[in-house]
């Protein structure tokens, strides 16, 4: 489940950048990159990786891909996916380039990054982050950041005052929280630093996420089907392992020993992971996600709202149908006297969902389309409240247990996620732990016949000077 917490980012000094405290061991800072057109993303990919893996003239893939690499004290796995706007007419070619990104970056990923070209903002940039969020649902947004790429030599605050001026790109930030970042291609070939300010701003947004990486029922499923065809692939593995084993207990002894089986089955483990990601791939469903648009400001008829669950509708603070609605900057929308109240009562300007903090307290205005689209939903709502007051209790305590169940469900599948990942840890800590047992006793034996040996020419020297 994705994180909503927030807090100030705290800058740090850039010369101190240290390993992100929430990756441990071998794990990997996993980044999911789109891009509208172009070689945007995948110039990004490269800066981010500290490598080349794609040509500076790329343009365009046919289907998601995943790189890794070691850089900028961790281990990165960054997975980009094709230009979406040659999707947009394809729902089953969209959903398939989906699928592969989800398995590729499961269990999921700690920043989504949208890529553009400062020169190549226009009104369907929108409409691009709109099928993103349509596949993976809204709360996606809250590990997403823009990223405007460019070669130019002006200064940061000429360029940050040309887009902010961008009418499209001012709505495309209120849809992402308003993080972004200007990326210099030209400056970041020159210089490390560009990348690792990227880098650090990343870090900074994963700590308001509360060191947690982006899932959801999607990610879940797609981790437990992926482990599901690891564990059936090593079985029929085994005797294939089984001999190899022994070829390296009969080449090598000691360290050298535990290194070659260490790698040996990191091979096999990488390889069998990256047949199940795509198998399962083929095979994962896709539910898409009904997110309420209107509270971005956009239009939306009433056929569609007939669609959609009464919740989207509703006042977080007051649980009822919005009254005069407004928009934060963060793109949560309240009740107007329902969130003035609630400022005024806990003395803060902060929005109360995401605890996102306002320097100043923002110039609300009443959401006309929001307004329009709830209006239009009071008139066609087949049941009014005053109408009956027993049925719609009965359906909102339904409701409420089966979010419940479907809590214990997620927890439920996240501890036996964690007791299977336990026990894989056990079993290759022991077969490590044997094979180092199984090399000393090899070497003590040896040791002892060495001196056994020894012993006996001196007993055998000892007697032919008495003869």
């Amino acid at each position: 489940m994705a994180s909503n917490e927030r807090s100030q980012p705290k800058r740090r000094r850039k010369s101190s950048m240290e390993e992100p405290p929430y990756l441990s061991g071998d794990a990997e800072f996993r980044v999911l990159l789109f891009g509208r057109s172009g070689r945007s993303q995948f110039s990004l990919a490269n800066f981010i990786l500290g490598t080349d893996v794609f040509s500076d003239e790329l343009c365009h893939i046919t289907e998601s891909q995943r790189h890794r690499s070691e850089a900028f004290e961790r281990k990165l796995a960054v997975v980009n996916t094709p230009n979406l706007s040659e999707y947009q007419a394809s729902q089953k070619e969209l959903r398939r380039v989906f699928k592969l990104s989800v398995c590729m970056s499961s269990p999921g990923p700690y920043v989504v990054l949208f890529a553009f070209d400062l020169n190549n903002i226009s009104p369907s940039a929108a409409s691009i982050l709109e099928l993103v969020t349509k596949h993976f649902g809204d709360s996606i947004l809250n590990h997403m950041m823009v990223v405007v790429c460019h070669v130019e030599e002006k200064e940061d605050s000429a360029l940050e005052e040309k887009v902010q001026t961008n009418r499209d790109f001012r709505e495309l930030l209120e849809k992402c929280g308003r993080r972004y970042h200007l990326f210099n291609e030209r400056k970041a070939r020159r210089d490390e630093k560009v990348s690792r300010q990227l880098l650090e701003k990343m870090d900074d947004m994963v700590r308001e996420n509360g060191c947690r990486f982006y899932s959801d029922h999607q990610y879940q499923e797609a981790e437990e089907r992926i482990q599901k065809e690891e564990r059936f692939m090593m079985k029929g593995r085994k005797k294939e392992m089984l001999t190899k084993r022994k070829e390296l207990e009969s080449r090598y002894t000691g360290e050298g020993l535990v290194k070659e089986l260490l790698q040996f089955e990191t091979g096999i483990r990488v390889e069998n992971r990256a047949t199940a990601e795509r198998k399962i791939s083929e095979v994962l469903g896709f539910t898409l996600t009904a997110v309420d648009y209107a509270a971005a400001g956009m239009a939306s008829t009433i056929s569609t709202i007939s669609l959609v669950s009464e919740r989207h509708f509703l006042c977080p603070l007051c649980k009822d149908i919005f009254s005069s609605p407004v928009t934060t900057p963060c793109g949560h929308s309240f009740c107007q006297d329902c969130l003035c109240g609630y400022w005024t009562r806990h003395r803060s300007d902060y929005c109360p969902l995401c605890k996102r903090l306002f320097h100043s307290r923002p110039d609300l205005s009443i959401n006309r389309i929001l307004a329009d689209v709830c209006d239009n939903y009071r008139k066609t709502r087949p049941e009014s409240p005053e109408e009956s007051h027993d049925t719609p209790q009965v359906v909102d305590i339904d409701q409420m247990i089966q979010e419940r169940l479907k809590k214990v469900d997620r927890l439920r599948h996240s501890l036996q996620l964690l007791k299977n990942s336990c026990v894989r840890e056990v079993r290759e800590s022991q077969k490590v732990f044997s094979a180092l047992v199984s090399s000393m006793e090899k070497s003590h034996k040896a040791v002892v016949a060495a001196i056994e040996e020894r012993q006996g020419e001196e007993e055998v020297c000892k007697c032919t000077v008495i003869l």
